[in-house]
């Protein structure tokens, strides 16, 4: 059995911690008792209560708390295969994880409005092949070409400032790297989409940028970022707020460099964009000029056919639903039980 989200089966330590609550509730509601009503009654009041019916309904109740944990960790049991159509299309995103990405002018940030347009654009994807690059100072690929896109989602969920150690920002080396992921087969067309907010320290993007025309990769790019420019927020490790700094003291602000990124996409022969809160710009990219290469749909194919472009693929059957129908039956057997003996 695996799990689509491990980390949320630290859940389960809710239920030993349900269990104490309900002893330090039984113990506070006996003192109340004996202290507002006297010990006759807090006597007669423990008499009515059924302890097997307690208990039961306790126990029924920390059960479905765990499984519930367990269903919404995902788990899942045995693979089938899913037929895959192979679009033909290499798309492989470059994304600036560098401090400056943390301004907000974008909501909630640049970086996290990146990650959930990347995650728009994966719904509507119909067979490309899809990569993503993560670069600062340097550049590193997180995850190669796949057209697993829920294992591809799961890389980019984990895309932060922290991605990559070392800071500032080389455009020159997330061009070559996410070039040298797509190399191997020069038939297909390839794409690679740059993010970032145009900041450049080193290197020499634009040397990059004709090396990946000169191997007929075409670039595109999304300008991250407002003209205006905004602070850069950081959060220490007590989880304080402060800005951004120079080594004198300034406050370093943040603008967009569109000037570099269109000249960028102009040699790539892809086409700019810039983000904006409403339309990040990455479907409208998809839309006008990726799809057309793809020369048909997905919905068009036979997979009954032998077709090359079709493949079956093994992927994990989701078992989430066993659990969680059986934490319902067991709040409703629950609800059923009394927990006070009956009046005769």
């Amino acid at each position: 059995m695996t799990f689509a989200r491990p980390e949320l089966l630290w859940l389960i330590l809710a239920v030993p911690f349900a269990y104490v609550l309900m002893r330090l509730s039984d113990r506070a509601q006996l003192s109340r008792l004996s202290k507002y009503s006297g010990p006759l009654i807090a006597e007669a009041a423990n008499a009515a209560i059924n302890p097997r019916g307690r208990a039961v309904k306790r126990a029924f109740l920390l059960i479905t708390l765990a499984l519930l944990a367990l269903s919404a960790a995902g788990p899942s049991y045995g693979t089938t295969q899913v037929p895959e159509f192979d679009a033909g299309v290499d798309i492989m995103l470059a994304v600036d994880v560098s401090r400056s990405m943390l301004a907000n002018d974008i909501l909630p940030s640049r970086l996290e409005a990146a990650r959930l347009s990347i995650q728009d654009l994966t719904r509507n994807l119909r067979g490309e092949r899809i990569g993503l690059v993560a670069f600062s100072g340097t550049a590193f690929t997180l995850c190669p070409l796949t057209s697993d896109y829920s294992a591809f989602l799961l890389y980019l969920r984990d895309l932060s400032v922290e991605s990559i150690p070392r800071g500032g920002t080389n455009l020159e080396q997330a061009l070559t790297t996410a070039v040298r992921s797509l190399d191997g087969d020069g038939d297909r067309p390839r794409i690679i989409i740059l993010l970032s907010d145009g900041e450049n320290h080193e290197g020499n993007p634009i040397a990059a940028a004709r090396l990946a025309a000169d191997r007929g990769i075409t670039i595109y790019t999304v300008g991250v970022g407002t003209l205006e420019g905004e602070i850069i927020p950081i959060v220490d490790e007590y989880g304080r707020q402060s800005y951004l700094q120079t080594s004198d003291g300034r406050i370093v602000k943040s603008e967009l460099h569109e000037s570099l990124l269109q000249e960028i996409a102009h040699i790539g022969g892809g086409e700019y964009r810039r983000a904006v809160q409403a339309d990040f710009g990455l479907t409208e990219i998809y839309d006008a000029f990726i799809a057309s290469l793809r020369g048909e749909t997905a919905d068009s194919v036979d997979v009954s056919q032998s077709d090359a472009r079709v493949r079956a693929r093994n992927v994990p059957v989701d078992r989430y639903y066993i659990p969680l129908f059986a934490a319902v039956a067991l709040i409703c057997c629950e609800l059923l039980i009394a927990e006070r003996r009956r009046s005769k």
